[in-house]
């Protein structure tokens, strides 16, 4: 076959794909020929020309081996060629951009041109990439105007917002003509949430009905606007009659949120983008511009309600530090006083504004203590507590107080300077040694940590209940002076209060020469029956060491019997809410008083509910059943003597 040749100059230098395809038949007097496309389809139109085949190239690879060129007949990918009848079988060159396969060249299997094809090939290659490069570039352009626009925005708006020394409605219209402008909107509104109601409403507008959008109740529970809160992105709206806050007329909307670490706080409005041929849509870059402005909007809405709330915050701080009755001293990393609380002046005596910026050393000269553990928190800066500190003031007075030390931590997590918290201990234990007089000590407790425990109301409880009384003392009582009576009970009651309270029991109440303890309450323990066991013994030996010690003054020798029960009980303040009693009511208590009442003189009795409990049923015995008051059938006990 004899090769024809082609003019190279004319080739380049005809437009479109399409014709320089014929002129390639013409010049190599082809058959068939013809260019077909998988990829690059915006490049290939660009160059006015070409047949596009399906995305899917794996026809195309297996056509297109490695040598480049290839015989297939009746292959599946020319049925989009429609190819003479005449032909059956064709040779294809594949045509590479960057080396990915981007298309092919066919002709007739009987042409036989390689090299003439290959430059042809390689001129297309070259018009592709150009092609390519140009498309690429022009969008470069495009994007570098976009940003040059968005970073000039940015700075007009910044501008607006860093001048101004409050967020009110001529920052915000300003703000908004600005973002109108950029954009080229005829229309545009700013919303802003009410924190304290959950409502937004219109804090600017430009071109807008205000009346319209103001007589409107605007939330963020359904709608554009719980879609805005949910996806915290803006969004283009091409059917604005869906919203209601949105005038009527117009055609479509592009909607920005305004978020804070909390959610959405407002919303950027912008309607009807403006062209030199009428309304057009607002598109993806429009958005992007729009959300870029308003993140720098909520930015900025963010740091100045960030200010107002940290200098509402400093005033209700100092409130509060000024209202404590704790004194309270922060000293800074170099040992120098930053800041004392009023608590701290009444205490010490000092003068706020005479010791602030002195030295710890200088204003406690005389609490070398003080200096002390300050010195031994610098070492280990942990939080140290301290109890009963003996500290003086101004005057020389002394003062017990408890004492609590913390490290401040800064953002590097180093030790910046330490916080001294100073109770007063004076009144305080005046008024709880007073109250322990009169009241259990556990009880005492428990009122002044939790205040709800002095409501009135009571709750079912298990608790195990203790009786313990004198035998036979109203007959002693009556042949000894009543000032010998109540001396004697009070050096008895010491005795066995004292060993109540060293197992954990509560006492209810001293009913003449009878005891009343509680163990479970104000909170229970595993060891509560086992307890109350330990007291009665420890009772019976406190006892005998009574007698030892009285009997020799003359007193008459005194024998208790103790009754414990265990069980459901009603628990709680009876009362008045001017005066209440914490006990226990219910039908076990009963039992407990009844076992108490049915045990001889130096015997305990304990009920089923008590021995089934206790990890010491080895020191108890069952006796003989009892019939009590205000049970029908007889009760089970077990007995313990010393």
């Amino acid at each position: 076959m004899v090769l024809k040749t082609i003019e190279t100059e004319s080739v380049e230098h005809i437009i479109g794909l399409e014709n320089k395809l014929k002129h390639l038949k013409r010049s190599l007097d082809l058959k068939f020929v013809a260019l077909i496309f998988v990829r690059m389809r915006t490049s290939v139109r660009q160059l006015g020309g070409g047949t596009f085949i399906s995305g899917d190239t794996s026809t195309l690879d297996h056509c297109c081996n490695v040598n480049h060129c290839n015989v297939s007949k009746e292959n599946k990918i020319f049925t989009l060629i429609e190819p003479s009848s005449e032909i059956v079988s064709y040779k294809i060159y594949p045509i590479f951009v960057d080396s990915r396969l981007i298309g092919a060249l066919v002709i007739d299997a009987e042409s036989d041109v390689p090299l003439q094809l290959r430059n042809f090939i390689s001129h297309i290659q070259c018009l592709l990439m150009k092609s390519r490069y140009e498309f690429q570039l022009k969008r470069k352009e495009i994007d570098f105007k976009y940003k040059l626009l968005e970073v000039e925005s940015l700075i007009d708006i910044l501008g607006t917002l860093n001048q101004a020394s409050e967020l009110n409605r001529e920052v915000y219209d300003k703000v908004l003509f600005s973002i109108t402008s950029v954009l080229n909107a005829s229309k545009g509104m700013i919303l802003l949430k009410d924190s304290g109601v959950g409502v937004f409403s219109l804090v600017s507008s430009f071109n807008i009905d205000n009346k319209n959008v103001s007589a409107r109740v605007i939330t963020d529970n359904r709608g554009t606007l719980k879609q805005l809160r949910e996806n915290r992105v803006g969004m283009i709206l091409t059917d604005c009659g869906k919203v209601p806050f949105i005038p009527p007329v117009a055609k479509n909307a592009l909607i920005c949120p305004l978020n804070d670490h909390y959610g959405l706080v407002g919303c950027v409005i912008l309607l009807d983008k403006e062209s030199r041929s009428g309304h057009v849509n607002f598109n993806t870059r429009d958005l992007r511009l729009c959300e870029s402005l308003s993140g720098k909007i909520s930015l900025v809405h963010n740091n100045f309600h960030l200010i107002s709330s940290l200098n509402n915050t400093n005033k209700l701080v100092e409130s509060i530090m000024s209202s404590v009755t704790t004194s309270i001293i922060k000293i800074n990393k170099f040992g120098e006083i930053e800041y004392v609380n009023q608590s701290t002046e009444r205490l010490f005596g000092f003068n706020q504004s005479a010791i602030k910026d002195q030295h710890l050393a200088v204003v406690f000269e005389n609490n070398s203590n003080l200096i002390e553990i300050c010195a031994q928190v610098e070492k280990d800066p942990q939080k140290h507590y301290l109890e009963d500190i003996l500290i003086s003031d101004a005057f020389g007075r002394s003062h017990k107080v408890n004492l609590t030390i913390s490290p401040v931590i800064d953002e590097s997590h180093d030790v910046d300077g330490f916080v001294f918290s100073i109770e007063d201990l004076s009144d305080l234990n005046k008024i709880k040694s007073t109250f322990k007089k009169y009241v259990s000590e556990n009880i005492v407790d428990e009122v002044l940590k939790n205040d709800t425990s002095l409501e009135l109301g009571g709750a079912q409880q298990k608790v195990c209940v203790l009786f313990c009384d004198i035998r036979g003392f109203t007959a002693m009582s009556e042949q000894m002076a009543p000032h010998e009576v109540v001396s004697l009970l009070n050096h008895y009651f010491e005795s066995m209060i004292e060993v109540v309270f060293r197992h954990g029991g509560t006492l209810d109440k001293i009913i003449g020469d009878e005891l009343m303890v509680l163990y479970g309450v104000p909170k229970p323990s595993e060891d509560d029956i086992d307890n109350s066991i330990k007291t009665a013994l420890g009772m019976f030996d406190a006892l005998e060491e009574f007698n030892k010690r009285f009997g020799s003054e003359g007193y008459p020798k005194l024998e208790v019997g103790i009754g414990i029960n265990y069980g459901a009980v009603v628990c709680g303040n009876i009362g008045s809410k001017r005066q209440m009693n914490f006990t226990v009511i219910g039908d076990e208590v009963n039992l407990a008083s009844r076992l108490c009442s049915n045990a001889s003189p130096g015997e305990l009795l304990i009920s089923r509910a008590v021995f089934e409990g206790t990890r010491l049923q080895s020191q108890f015995r069952a006796r003989s059943s009892l019939r009590v008051k205000g049970k029908k059938k007889e009760v089970e006990v077990w007995t313990s003597s010393i």
